[in-house]
């Protein structure tokens, strides 16, 4: 039969006639038979020749045989092939011979994936970054790159990509390395270590981080020790400039340098907190600093002198204690009654003159303290009360200008000052004066009894 039958069949209840139902369909069956393949359409096209069945058609489809999971379970005999629709389990089923397979199942045979995992997979032998070996199973795209997002309820948004470079990036979708994490003015690179039990470490970069890589050493360093860099990004072990360090070693220069005026070098005493500081305040041209001649030993007190030009030298000299006030001058003579404190009021500012002439309430002293070739290292100031509100400043003063040798006392009953930072040196000749000056508290009743100055220096060559 060349042309295509057209059948129609109506239903019009038990008045069909049997007979008439019978002829039909032994016609229509007939009529199959003689085809070799079928078309369904709405045109009367010639079917596709390659196919069997041949549907066309643009407002209606197929629509297979619909059932629940445990009507398909039960049919009896089902031909290997056999398509249904479960309404139950939400889903196109097939039978394979054996069992009921969904049409997108996780069968390795079939290419699917399934939510709950996978088994018998065949991953590539080949090496990273090789092509994957034969009918090898992966998870990803054949594409450029591999994209894994997520919806945060309102949109979705790409969180990972895997570039065909194999460079991974994670809130960064042009990564520039094996893993790049975040991007410049969006999202900071930011990693976090949990803790074992609790806590967590966080490692992130600056706000305006530059562009640099750290490479790290090739072993685990020793106790103490720390990373330093050479620079350029390259990084050592190295010992720690503090803790318990028995000796330095390098090739010269070695510098201690500090960004302020504070002593960077404390040599502390064998059993005991008290001992030296080294520091320097100098702001002009470097020099060389050697020191020569016997390291102190044994119970001398030596100094290292220096006379501005040459080496240093190791000096024994003996400390002098020199009282420089201590009670007010007899008038009419040139001795001295200890009886006679010193009462000094708020708001005012005093000099020191001599051991003879007391302290002075002027601008400037009126005589000075003539002092010897020495180190001035110790201020030693007594008072038997003090009343003034505030801070008492007292300040060493070297040919008429301050020095760097100055401290405060607050008020007390009784109260005494040691100061020893900032030492000061005085060629012979140098004069030494001292200003007291009480701050303005608006008590005018208000007063410091001063008992005793003295100052201890030591003698220099």
């Amino acid at each position: 039969m060349k042309n295509i039958m057209k059948i129609g069949l109506i239903s019009v209840g038990n008045k069909f006639p049997k007979t008439f139902l019978l002829i039909f369909l032994v016609l229509f069956s007939i009529t199959l038979k003689g085809q070799k393949n079928i078309g369904i359409n709405a045109t009367g096209a010639t079917p596709n020749a390659s196919a069997m069945l041949d549907i066309v058609s643009t407002t209606s489809g197929v629509l297979i045989p619909r059932m629940t999971h445990h009507q398909m379970a039960i049919i009896s005999s089902p031909a290997t092939g056999l398509l249904v629709y479960s309404t139950d389990t939400i889903g196109f089923y097939y039978y394979n011979g054996a069992a009921w397979v969904p049409l997108l199942s996780n069968s390795l045979n079939n290419g699917g994936w399934a939510l709950t995992g996978n088994a018998s997979t065949v991953p590539s032998v080949a090496a990273i970054g090789s092509t994957l070996t034969a009918n090898s199973n992966f998870l990803g795209t054949t594409d450029s790159s591999f994209v894994i997002a997520t919806n945060n309820g309102t949109a979705t948004y790409e969180r990972i990509r895997v570039k065909s470079s194999g460079n991974v990036g994670i809130s960064n979708n042009a990564p520039g390395a094996l893993l790049d994490i975040g991007t410049a003015g969006t999202d900071s690179g930011y990693v976090r270590l949990e803790g074992h039990t609790s806590g967590y470490v966080g490692l992130y970069t600056t706000a305006t981080a530059g562009s640099y890589n750290l490479k790290l050493p090739p072993n685990t360093g020793a106790p103490g020790q720390m990373l330093t860099t050479d620079g350029s990004g390259v990084t050592t072990w190295t010992s720690a400039s503090g803790g318990l360090i028995d000796s330095v070693e390098g090739t010269v220069p070695i510098y201690v340098t500090s960004n302020f005026n504070t002593p960077v070098i404390t040599i502390q005493g064998l059993n005991t907190n008290k001992g030296g500081v080294l520091y320097s305040t100098g702001t002009l041209t470097s020099a060389a600093f050697t020191a020569t001649g016997t390291a102190p030993s044994g119970n001398a007190t030596q100094i290292l002198v220096s006379q501005g030009t040459g080496a240093p030298t190791w000096n024994t000299v003996g400390g002098v204690v020199q009282v420089i006030f201590k009670g007010e001058q007899n008038s009419g003579s040139n001795t001295i009654d200890e009886t006679q404190l010193e009462n000094i009021g708020e708001n005012k500012t005093y000099f020191l003159s001599n051991v003879l002439g007391g302290l002075s309430l002027t601008s400037t002293a009126a005589t000075q303290y003539t002092m010897p070739k020495c180190l001035l290292t110790r201020l030693h100031l007594v008072t038997s009360s003090n009343s003034i509100t505030g801070m008492d400043t007292i300040t060493v003063y070297k040919n008429g200008s301050p020095t760097t040798m100055v401290d405060t006392l607050s008020n007390n009953a009784a109260n005494s000052l040691d100061y020893t930072s900032n030492p000061v040196t005085f060629a012979d000749g140098d004069y030494l004066e001292l200003r007291i000056k009480t701050p303005n508290t608006g008590v005018f009743t208000q007063l410091m009894t001063i008992v005793k100055i003295e100052i201890t220096y030591y003698l220099l060559p």
